[in-house]
């Protein structure tokens, strides 16, 4: 076994034939340089390969790619026609290599698109999920080998027209966020969440219901998102008024009134126990909405 070099997961195994138990180390040597070639240019179109499937699949969430423009290139990609379903996976940092994932599942044979998200990765896969699932589990370190839980899985309903893939990730993204703690796996729904909305629309209607005057509010105050950007610093500080203001770089009276502002608006006082559960509810049901836009690059 002698591995090729600048290719970390790729060895050359030579074996001897029946009768003929020597190997001639030499002809190895010369056999190795031309396999080492010839691998190395498989691994950069299957690189190249990746990373436009990623730039594909981004700009189809993004809406920057049109469906219609991304017939030919979904062909290509093995992904034509449909249906599709839409996968997030979230998990540790270092069991989710993008490159890992995309070996095994190219190994599996198994076509997709995959790119990075905040946090993990998603993919975008012919409809089949169990196979998905058996695939991606084979794509991580075991998890005595890492000490970390195994990544966990949102799967989206069935697509059949690209138009809806921003969509099926919002489904995706929810049917993980719904899941129970140890579950690794979930599909939109399949379960009707605890005290949580279970699909979109009710999430949509939460977000309305609770936080749709404060969200106006700031789109008429030049669209500075302040209301909501300061509730949600509140809620990641653990509703600390100091840390909340250190993470925003204002002063803590700044988040106190704006604090007061977002009761105002919304009708809701945060020292009640009853409101602030509404608002926290659909704070999260906002956050998997509409997620911050991830700008990372697989180039």
């Amino acid at each position: 076994m002698l591995p090729i070099q600048g290719v970390p997961h790729a060895v050359l195994i030579a074996l001897p034939r029946a009768g003929r138990p020597d190997i001639d180390l030499a002809v190895l040597q010369h056999v190795l340089a031309v396999v080492s070639i010839e691998v190395e240019r498989l691994d950069g179109v299957e690189l190249r390969r990746r990373v436009n499937g990623s730039r594909l699949f981004q700009g189809l969430v993004e809406g920057s790619i049109e469906p219609a423009a991304a017939t030919k290139p979904m062909a290509s990609q093995g992904l034509d026609g449909g249906p599709w379903m839409v996968v997030t996976v979230d998990g540790d940092p270092d069991q989710l290599d993008i490159d890992r994932v995309h070996a095994v599942l190219v190994r599996d044979d198994l076509p997709h698109l995959l790119a990075r998200a905040d946090p993990g990765l998603i993919l975008l896969v012919s409809e089949g999920g169990e196979e998905v699932l058996e695939t991606l589990a084979s794509s991580v370190r075991p998890r005595e080998q890492t000490g970390t839980a195994l990544p966990r899985l949102g799967i989206s309903r069935t697509v059949t027209t690209l138009a809806r893939i921003p969509d099926a990730l919002r489904e995706a993204r929810w049917a993980l966020e719904t899941a129970d703690p140890g579950q690794l796996a979930a599909r939109y729904g399949e379960r009707a969440a605890t005290f949580a909305p279970s699909t979109l629309a009710e999430a949509e209607s939460v977000v309305e219901r609770v936080l749709g005057a404060v969200l106006r509010y700031d789109q008429g105050q030049d669209g500075s998102g302040a209301l909501m950007t300061t509730l949600s610093a509140y809620f990641e500080a653990n509703r600390s008024v100091q840390q909340c203001a250190d993470e925003l770089g204002v002063h803590k009276q700044t988040v106190m009134y704006r604090l007061k502002r977002v009761e105002a608006v919304s009708n809701r006082r945060l020292q009640k126990l009853s409101d602030l559960t509404d608002l926290y509810l659909a704070y999260r049901a906002w956050r998997q909405l509409y997620p911050p836009r991830h700008s990372g690059n697989d180039a």
